[in-house]
Parts: C-alpha cells; structure tokens; sequence
C-alpha cells in the first residue's frame, strides 16, 4: 500500500479505520477517515525505508495495530549477516542482498491471508509447526498480523508494561507461523538471521539495539533441519523499565520449499516467563 492515510481497519473492525504512514499500521483505530493522524505516526508522505514504530504498537511483544500480512510463498530475501557487521553483496540465486541501509525485512504484501482450518487440540499452530497453548496469566491464542517476516502467525502474549509510553504496550511473547517468502529458497540458518536482524531493526523505532548471540546453531526438530538463535538484546527507550530482554528464534525447514519459524520474546523485568516460553519451545513440534 503506498498512500498514507486512514483506511479500512485490516483486521476487519466494521466502521472502524487504521492509519497507514507509508510503512506501519498504527496501534490505534478511528471511526473517522478525516481525523488527524495518531500520535507517533508520520504525515502523509512516500512510503519509508528505514525506522519503524515501538515495537509493541499492538496487543504483541516484540516484536509486537493489525496489518494483514502475507507475502507470496515463493522465499525470503536470504541473508548472512548480522546487524552492524560486514554485509556481503550477493547470493547463489543472483539476487541482491540487503545492504547495511537497505530495509531489514522481506517486502510486505497487504492481500488477505487463507483461513486455516486448525484442530481444537490444545496447541498453538503457526506454519508448521505448533506447542502446547500457555495457561494464564498468558492471553487467549490470537492471530499476529504485524510480522513482516511470517504469515499463518499465531501468538500468545503477556502485557508486562502498558501504556509506558502513553500509547503502546510492551509484553513478553511466544509466536509461530510460516516463514513468509522473498527471493531463492533460505537455508534455516540465513532465514534466522534474516528474521533476527529485522526484528532489530523494525521493532525499536530509531533506538539503539545491541545484540549478543547466546546461541547460533544447527538443530533439529522431529527430523527435520533447523537453526536456533538465542539473542540478548539491550536498549534503552525513554520510559520504559525494560532495558534487556530475551530473543528466542528457531527456523525449521519443513519442506523442500518451505519453513516455519517459532518465536519468543521475555524482557528482562518479565524473566519470570522465560520458563515457559523455553517450554513452548522444548515441546515444539513439526505437524503433519
């Protein structure tokens, strides 16, 4: 979509409309197409290429408004890279790689996802791939629009600071969902990063992130390839009393031409659920 503005909220809210800036959906609806836009949103203008909103603009953490996200299956843009080292130019499959400047995650499409029909059996199912569903205080599944690396997205959540800026939210989350598609087919190790490095650069705004890599391997899951990032990421964004938290990222090869991706997300102030987001993923598994 390229023209900001209001439009039809795409979570299907009847009379309800999001702000589109060219880039993100906002936090916030309105029943009014002429109101000005939200707080913390851009004017009307072209489409950006850097940046992005607080990454909890939504009910979701981390990595966490509604944009209907699917982007063709055909696979992702590969990358090998992590943020803030040397970038390389190219891949086997001839298509550029994103460079140090360039937009850290795949394109994103705003055509409506294909329903799913998913078996009532107590599991959270995303992709491929599925856990058992979290007891409270985690919500109620939902599904996550806002993921420009994955479609069929599927989440639980657990608000742990709201409002901390007087408009977003920030939470701990566990997520599955099938790795949305860009150019030439993704080993699970240049998907994970690819993934990760959109997560730190789409979801902080313009905040600083470090990131230190706990784990960077080669796994495997009911048989299947996969690759497991476990990242430390720090930060400090004005009135939040996170300063840290835990990235879990796992990238499962499910078929010759596809994968799925689990994710979790706990800040530092929130360690609590790190427990259970590690038991979602030790109880993972590939469906089908």
């Amino acid at each position: 979509m390229d023209t900001s503005g209001w439009h039809p909220d795409p979570s299907g809210q009847p009379g309800q409309y999001r702000y589109w800036d060219g880039s993100h959906w906002s936090s916030v609806t309105s029943p009014d197409p002429s109101a000005d836009p939200p707080p913390g949103s851009l004017p009307p203008a072209p489409p950006a290429t850097t940046g992005g909103p607080n990454k909890r603009a939504r009910t979701f953490a981390l990595i966490a408004g509604a944009l209907v996200v699917v982007i063709v299956a055909t696979v992702i843009v590969v990358l090998n890279v992590n943020r803030g080292s040397q970038q390389q130019t190219g891949n086997s499959y001839g298509t550029p790689w994103p460079t140090a400047t360039s937009e850290p995650c795949p394109p994103r499409s705003t055509e409506a996802p294909t329903p799913q029909n998913r078996p009532y059996d107590g599991r959270v199912h995303g992709g491929q791939l599925s856990y058992p569903v979290l007891a409270a205080p985690w919500s109620e599944v939902s599904t996550e629009y806002r993921v420009p690396f994955g479609r069929d997205a599927n989440t639980q959540s657990i608000t742990t600071e709201p409002k901390y800026n007087g408009v977003d939210s920030w939470e701990a989350s566990v997520l599955v969902a099938e790795l949305s598609a860009g150019d030439g087919f993704p080993e699970p190790k240049d998907a994970s990063e690819i993934v990760v490095r959109c997560i730190v650069g789409s979801f902080y705004g313009n905040n600083a992130v470090q990131r230190a890599d706990v784990t960077n391997k080669e796994t495997t899951l009911d048989g299947r390839r996969a690759w497991l990032v476990e990242s430390k990421l720090s930060f400090d964004i004005p009135n939040l009393q996170a300063k840290s938290e835990t990235l879990i990222v796992l990238i499962v090869q499910t078929s010759e031409i596809s994968s799925s991706l689990f994710m979790a997300s706990v800040p530092n102030n929130a360690s609590q659920y790190e427990p259970d987001a590690r038991r979602a993923l030790a109880n993972l598994k590939v469906d089908g």
